[in-house]
């Protein structure tokens, strides 16, 4: 019952919160809007800095977090090893986004996502 809690809280509640943010507050070009038939968005922020960070860095990160938490919940790896894994990933999947050029690379994106993996690993206890 305290696994199902932990993965609720460090999984489940993370990526929810990321979906939620892409559906309810960025322009509808993704699969998923295009799959719920979602055509604008539901809700706009103004303060633009803090609605450039919700709407592209929040989700990013929740994602970093659920993943470094699936590997440290769902595993029996040690969880320093699972943030490293995570993170190279991660930068992975970044860098195949910017078309394996690195200088197209976002980096304060992959940093973003590594601080949400280490604090996975701060805030979940085994």
């Amino acid at each position: 019952l305290m696994k199902i809690k932990k993965i609720i809280l460090h999984i489940v509640l993370p990526l929810l919160a990321g979906v939620f943010i892409y559906i309810f507050f960025r322009e509808p070009v993704t699969f998923l809007h295009k799959l719920l038939r979602i055509e604008k968005p539901f809700f706009f922020f103004f303060p633009a800095a803090i609605h450039h960070f919700i709407l592209f860095r929040l989700p990013d990160m929740c994602w970093a977090y659920g993943l470094t938490s699936s590997l440290i919940l769902l595993t029996g790896v040690n969880k320093f090893i699972c943030a490293a894994i995570s993170v190279l990933f991660l930068s992975l999947v970044e860098f195949n986004q910017a078309g394996w050029h690195g200088q197209h690379v976002d980096s304060f994106d992959c940093g973003v996502m590594t601080v949400a993996s280490i604090l996975a690993v701060v805030f979940i206890r085994k």
